[in-house]
């Protein structure tokens, strides 16, 4: 995620001068960080037990 995170700031801020490459990784980092906390929100919300192999 980090590799990704930081492929995407790069990108973000590649036309830019040095404060608009900064610039591109604090929006990457800060979209990584939504997306993580959405994932984190998801996963607590969702039944446990759920999709495993069956117990005997």
């Amino acid at each position: 995620m980090m590799h990704t995170t930081e492929q995407m700031g790069g990108a973000l801020g590649l036309a830019a001068d040095v404060g608009g490459r900064t610039a591109g990784y604090a929006r990457a980092f800060g979209a990584m960080a939504a997306v993580l906390l959405v994932v984190a929100v998801v996963s607590l919300l969702l039944p446990r037990g759920v999709g495993g192999p069956a117990r005997r």
